[in-house]
């Protein structure tokens, strides 16, 4: 049984997701840049930004700390919008205890931690059903990775806008939390053509999935997730590996504990040099599932 929604366009998340907030910012460069530290935009939403420069030709990952903004006190998240200037190939943002506000940073590919959002969209957005929050400890603040890749001749300045909306803490019932699965046993053989890597997960817990969503490099050309229900779930399925657009559940897509979920990728690789699993879009390969989910009272799982 197939039970998703893939939303294909920006024009179609926008309407699902309304990517405006009380203060009526759009995603379209109308979100501060600049700044030191996640900006406080006083109506109950808050803008973490990050600006840097790629060189000609040049492949970056770039990480930034950022100290807690809420005033030493838990706060939960309703809903995150993000804008990424042109060059993105994906977001992260992490939770890092006891952040301090940092400048911009060179950083690996391969540095992952839990965290609440993720995007592979130039303009994204993800709000969680009611009584539902990404919830911040109040000793916990943020880092962000950004990936680029500058096809140009031209230095290109890098935006990254990610505005995050607050909810009253006690509108929250549940928590909500990504689930991380991560396949790094890639060998794509030189010459290969439909090359599939295949990675099974047993969730320990129940979920009620919101969101799922898969990442590959320039060499994958299909992504593809189910779960072992009865009959069989299809969580998320694509062709692209960049400029995702993630399945959406509504209602959600109850999954309980002892369910498998099974993520194949498949490459093309025409070089004359085996792929491996690594950080460089155009030189290695990656097959990661995600989803958001919740209740999550032990936070996110991950499987590799």
């Amino acid at each position: 049984m197939t039970r998703f929604l893939l939303l294909t366009g920006l024009s179609t998340l926008a309407a699902a997701c309304s990517p405006h907030g009380a203060s009526g910012l759009a995603l379209d460069g109308g979100l501060p840049a600049g700044g030191g530290a996640i900006v406080d935009n006083g109506d109950g939403s808050y803008t973490i930004p990050m600006t840097f420069t790629v060189a000609p030709g040049e492949e970056r990952y770039e990480c930034r700390d950022f100290a807690n903004p809420f005033g030493g006190a838990e706060a939960a998240i309703a809903r995150f919008e993000s804008h990424l200037s042109p060059g993105a190939h994906h977001l992260l943002l992490f939770y890092k205890p006891g952040a301090r506000d940092g400048a911009p940073e060179r950083c690996s590919g391969t540095e992952l931690a839990a965290g609440p959002y993720g995007s592979q969209r130039s303009d994204d957005a993800l709000a969680y059903p009611s009584g539902v929050g990404a919830v911040v400890p109040s000793t916990s603040g943020f880092r962000v990775q950004a990936h680029y890749l500058n096809a140009s001749t031209a230095p290109l300045t890098a935006t990254v806008q990610l505005r995050m909306i607050v909810a009253p803490p006690a509108s929250v019932r549940d928590h909500a939390a990504v689930l991380f699965f991560t396949n790094t046993n890639l060998d794509i053989p030189a010459g290969a053509t439909g090359a599939v890597a295949t990675k099974s997960c047993t969730l320990p817990f129940d979920v009620n999935l919101i969101q799922a969503t898969g990442h590959m490099h320039r060499h994958g050309v299909a992504f593809f997730a189910s779960a072992s229900a009865s009959p069989s779930e299809t969580l998320f399925d694509s062709h692209a590996w960049q400029d995702v657009a993630p399945a959406l559940f509504e209602p959600p897509v109850h999954l309980a504990a002892g369910t498998s979920i099974t993520f194949s990728c498949t490459y093309d690789n025409p070089g004359p040099t085996a792929l491996g699993y690594g950080d460089s879009a155009q030189s290695n390969e990656m097959c990661i599932f995600t989803a958001q989910f919740y209740p999550a009272p032990f936070g996110g799982w991950s499987c590799s």
